[in-house]
């Protein structure tokens, strides 16, 4: 199975703190729940530490570093252990570097010059970024344009148990990215 179908069956991409006793607890109770991908945000001097960590803890872990902005961004990532690299927009080094690496890579996009521009490239799995704002009727426009090349979405930004289960049913997702989302699971374990 490839990473987009593992997140696909997963339907959820968990966004943990960038702080390693915190990411390693938020670790445990994703894990307990059955999720095993996990994002770790590059937005902290500690990001590349926590992805080094978590890897080493949880070898079966794929542990996703997001806010990728540069191509040495994605070397560092990479070189910690990290499973795939996520950007908030289209990133040229980004995707060059995920490349060579052989990672798989999301990059961001919001209209459809910038999915254009990623399906030129053989992107086809992209961050919808950001999503609640836009909300689900504007994904679901946008979708229309490219659900037949193959593109598919994972939104992003604002996703949280409010509103998930509305991207979720979109045919062009295949998956939802967020912080929020301890509390879908506490929920659901009715707490």
């Amino acid at each position: 199975m490839d990473f987009f179908q593992y997140l696909q069956k997963e339907e959820f991409l968990p966004l943990i703190s960038t702080e390693p006793a915190e990411a390693e607890k938020a670790a445990e109770f994703f894990i307990s729940h059955g999720l095993t991908c996990l994002e770790i945000p590059l937005r902290s001097d500690s990001a590349l530490e926590t992805i080094a960590l978590l890897k080493t803890r949880h070898p079966d872990l794929k542990a996703v570093a997001g806010t990728v902005l540069s191509g040495k961004s994605a070397t560092a990532a990479v070189e910690a252990g990290a499973s795939a690299l996520i950007s908030p927009g289209w990133s040229q080094e980004v995707f060059s570097e995920a490349e060579r690496r052989g990672v798989p890579y999301l990059p961001g996009v919001f209209t459809a010059t910038e999915v254009q521009t990623a399906l030129e490239f053989g992107c086809r799995y992209l961050k919808f970024f950001p999503a609640a704002a836009a909300g689900v009727g504007y994904l679901k426009a946008l979708s229309a344009a490219f659900f037949a090349a193959g593109v598919r979405f994972m939104p992003t930004g604002g996703i949280n148990h409010n509103n998930y289960r509305s991207f979720l049913e979109l045919p062009s997702v295949f998956c939802v990215s967020g912080s929020d989302f301890k509390s879908v699971f506490l929920k659901d374990d009715g707490e």
